[in-house]
Formats: structure tokens, sequence, C-alpha cells
């Protein structure tokens, strides 16, 4: 008898035995324990059954489990694979059903088999005419597993991954259902005030990628019924899938305030708080991306006198102060390189040599206010005095500051010759200008001060650097920078302290300048003169630095603020 024919004779006894000995009849613990595992991928119900071999030291790939050769994907009986709904697997459709699954392991790559036929025992007399369906996958490198192990992974409404693990081997096979069809069917026949079943709709489409219309016309129905904090924190997601950032930022904060009204404990709040300012900050990277430089920005504007020895030479929305003396003039920023030209005209045009600068100053190093501080300070040899962090700034040409405006917020890099502390005093020819260190906007943002006359009349004023909470900015949480709602909220305080008759500003929009300098031109000399404007312009800067902070999850306003 010949050493095949002796195998086949020797399975054929064992098989006998298994079926009809009485030796091995009973309900004795297994050598490979059979397991069911069940779990609902979307509305499928999918069950697999199996037997659970050990390694026990043996070689399994390869040796134990041959390569190139069906496998039962287990031990014993083939494993059962049921599936209450059609089936996507490796994206080619499984028929709801029950399937034995087979495998052809290989070094580099794993058939996977589906077969309508159920009554074998094993492999053996396995025939490909009963194949449902065939799919190849790639083997992955795995921690070891001593018993043969089948889970479904990574599960969510419409897929999950069919592990089988073994060895020091995990195979991975992707499945997916498509419950499209089913879901729209039930969500469109709810009832009108049915809420839950509109939002549960809207949130099935954002989580399997589905349409984002229909997802915003489901949850706008959700909405409509009834606002609470889930469907209104859905609907912030669906805006932000469809990137409408700044609409989901709003509806992600009003979500926040909802659930803290509705209940004491609000579920997930540091998670949410957490992604809207995400959104906020990529907000703030679209809007950066997207930004179209306003006309009024570089808009010529006709230079005065605001009031003896100080002048406006900017365009009509950048502000730049030019403060004459006998020994020479200081000019107060130079916003943008394009607006260098202007600034040089608006200079002569008032009678003075630009040449005679002899001390540029800033109010804060972002480009629309010094970007064209280098090429003025190559062509005056002027000093350049700035706080010690917008030096920095000014040194790197914009690069490195704590808010990144990307290419656009670059300019020529101009090198600092002296650096100014709070309330230190810059002097020339007889005039005195203070700089008043209020950062937040930017770390080193500086207002400056000094005395004029109108009409004779000693007149004190500021120019105010900015208290701009920019989009993007973190005041509360994950800071922009260490200490930035101190510093807003400091900034504040202090210029609410210093109380001028004539108020001025970086941006020309903050003072109503066009407003003042029509008045001034027909006739009203004490046209910038506007202590009640001041006061006004620092109330609302203070509401608009405490909402920024109550948006991101702090109530307490700046007095709270400066008592921690």
């Amino acid at each position: 008898m010949n050493r095949a024919r002796t195998r086949s004779v020797a399975l054929l006894l064992l098989l006998s035995l298994s079926f009809a000995s009485p030796l091995l009849a009973g309900s004795l613990p297994a050598a490979s324990p059979r397991a069911t595992l069940t779990q609902s991928i979307g509305l499928a119900e999918v069950s697999i059954t199996y037997s659970r071999p050990r390694v026990r030291g043996r070689v399994i790939w390869g040796e134990l489990v041959p390569y190139g050769e069906v496998w039962r994907t287990g031990a014993d009986y083939p494993t059962r694979f049921e599936v209450g709904a059609d089936l996507e697997v490796e994206g080619q459709t499984l028929p709801a059903g029950a399937y034995a699954l087979y495998t052809i392991p290989g070094p580099e790559r794993w058939t996977v088999v589906f077969s309508r036929d159920l009554e074998l025992w094993g492999a053996f007399g396995y025939s490909p005419e009963h194949d449902q369906l065939r799919v190849e996958v790639e083997p992955r490198a795995a921690e070891p597993t001593e018993s043969f192990t089948i889970e479904l992974a990574e599960v969510t409404l419409d897929r999950a991954e069919l592990r089988l693990r073994w060895d020091r081997l995990e195979v991975p096979v992707r499945l997916r259902v498509d419950d499209r069809a089913a879901v729209r069917e039930q969500v469109e026949s709810a009832e009108a005030d049915a809420w839950g079943l509109w939002w549960r709709g809207a949130h099935y489409l954002l989580e399997t990628g589905g349409d984002l219309a229909l997802a915003r016309r489901w949850i706008d129905r959700s909405l409509a019924t009834e606002r609470n904090w889930m469907n209104t924190w859905t609907s912030a997601e669906v805006h932000a899938a469809a990137g409408a950032t700044e609409a989901a930022v709003a509806a992600g904060r009003e979500a926040i305030e909802i659930c803290h009204a509705e209940r004491e404990h609000c579920p997930y709040t540091e998670v949410y708080r957490r992604t809207v300012e995400s959104w906020a900050a990529r907000s703030a990277r679209e809007a950066v991306r997207s930004f179209v430089q306003p006309v009024s920005w570089s808009e010529p504007f006709e230079p005065f006198a605001i009031a003896e020895g100080l002048y406006s030479v900017g365009s009509a929305e950048l502000t730049a102060l030019l403060v004459t003396t006998a020994e020479g003039h200081v000019l107060i920023d130079v916003p943008l390189e394009e607006n260098v030209e202007m600034v040089w005209s608006n200079i002569e045009k008032l009678g003075f040599d630009p040449t005679d600068v002899e001390i540029q100053l800033t109010s804060h190093a972002h480009f629309d206010h010094v970007g064209g501080v280098a090429p003025i300070l190559e062509r005056t040899g002027a000093r350049l005095v700035a706080s010690a962090p917008d030096a920095e700034l000014l040194a790197a040409g914009g690069r490195g500051g704590f808010f990144d405006l990307g290419e656009i917020g670059l300019f020529p890099p101009a090198r600092v010759t002296e650096t100014v502390e709070h309330l230190g005093e810059v002097r020339l020819g007889g005039v005195a200008l203070t700089a008043h260190l209020t950062p937040g906007h930017t770390r080193g943002c500086t207002s400056w001060s000094g005395t004029v006359a109108i009409d004779g009349e000693p007149l004190r004023w500021v120019s105010v650097c900015s208290l701009s909470v920019l989009p993007g900015y973190r005041l509360a949480g994950d800071q922009s920078y260490p200490g930035i709602a101190r510093d807003f909220c400091t900034s504040v305080e202090h210029l609410e302290s210093l109380e001028p008759d004539v108020f001025l500003a970086a941006h020309a929009s903050f003072f109503e300048f066009e407003r003042k300098a029509a008045a001034l031109r027909a006739g009203d000399r004490r046209a910038f003169v506007d202590p009640d404007g001041y006061r006004a312009f620092l109330e609302g800067a203070r509401g608009r630095i405490e909402e920024a902070l109550a948006e991101q999850g702090f109530a307490g306003g700046c007095a709270e603020v400066l008592e921690r």
C-alpha cells in the first residue's frame, strides 16, 4: 500500500471515529473551543461561529497551515459566516445569507472565500463551484496571539474590519453595508415632530460620508421641531463638513450654551470647546488664505495737521502719524510696503523734508502697519524704536509670531535700534512721546501718547495700537500664547486710565477718521478732540474681549481674569 493511500485510509478511520466511535462521544472539552461572535454593522447583523486552535509552539504559517492550500479558517468544521443583509466585502457584494469562510494563505497575499457549501468537515471536499465570493487581501504582522481569534474591529455606522489573528499574523478584510436607501425611507416617512429621527438621519449621513445637502435639510427639519444641544451640535458638524467654518463655530457655541442651560452637567463640553476652537482656527486660516486687501488700506488721503506739530500722513484706513520738532521728526508706522511712496509724498506735501525723520516708531509688527518701515529707514537713516517683543517680529519680517498670517503677513525685515519699555519716553527736539505697552493683539503692541496744542491750548493725545481679537485668537483654554487674556484685559484697564483729549489709533476706522477729517476741513479745529469717543471705543473693546472669553468657555470677564 503506497504512502498516499495509507494517509487516506488513516483519515477515513479518524473521521469514522469522530462521528461514530463511543470513545469520542460525550461533552468533553474541545481541543479547539468553539466561539461565536455577533455584531451589528449598520442595519445588518453579522454572526461568526468558529473554532480556536492554539499555537502550542508549532510553526503555523507555511507548515501547520500550508501556503497555497484551502484552509477551514480555524479548526474542525469551517468557520460559519452569516449576515442578515447584503454586505460589501473589499468592495464586492456578498448577498445576505450563511456561508462557510475559507481562506487560502500565502506569504504576501491571502484569498478569502465565502462558500455556499455548509456541509463539509474541514476543507475536505471543498469545490470552487460553490463559491459565492472570493477577495484578495494582504496579511500584516501583529502581536503574538496564542489562540486563533476572529474579531470585528473599527465598527462604525456602516463599516467594520474583519480581522483573522493567529500567531504573529493578522489578516484584515474590509466590510461595508449600504443602508442609505433604507435610512432615507425611514427618515422621510417620519412624523413631522420626530426631531430625533431627523437628527439621527443627519448624523448617519455625516458619519458615513453621505449627501451633506440632504444632511443639512434633515438637521434643519430636526431643529425646526425642537432645538436642543444634540441636534444643534450635529448642525455645527454638518456645517464644518461642508466647509462653512464660521457657521460651524456659531452653531457649536450655541450647542454648548444650550447644553449648560438644560442641565447641570453637560457631557463632552471640553471636547466640544476644543473642537470649536479648532474650527475657529481653521476659519482664521481660511480667512487669511482668502484675504483680499481692502482698497482703503492703500487709498491715498490728503495729509493734514491734526493739531500743532501732529500730522496725518497715512492712507484712508491705515494711520501714519508725523510728529515734527525743530531738531527733526518722528514717524509712527509706515503701513504696507506699497504705501511708502504715499507716506513720503504726504510728508513733502506738508512742506517737510522726509529725510529729516530722525526716529521711526511702530504700533505693532503686523504687515499692514510696518510693511513700509524698512524702506523708509533705508532712505532716512532714522533710528527704529519698538518694544522688545515686536523687535523680534520686525527683525524676522513677520515670521514667528504667535498667530501665523502666512505669506501675506511677511514684510521687509527691519532692525530695531533700541527697545522701549512700558511708560518709557522717546525724546526729540523738546518733544516727549510716551510708550504704553498694550499687548494682546501682538505681544509687543504699543500705544503712544504725547502733548499737543490747538489754538494754544495744551491737549493730551493717545494713539491706540489695537485691541482687536482676531478670528483664531484663543484667549481661554489652549491660549494663543500664555497670558494673552490677562494682556488684553490689562491693556484695556491701562488705556482707560489715560483719559486723553485727542483720540487716534492705528486703524482710521477705530476713531471715525474720515468724519473728523471732513469736520476739520469744514473749519472745526477741535474735530479730533473726542474723549467720549475714546471711552466708547474702550468700552466696546472690553465687551468684545469678554465676549471672546465667554465663547471660549471663560464667563468671568476681565475682572476675574485680572484677579487670577
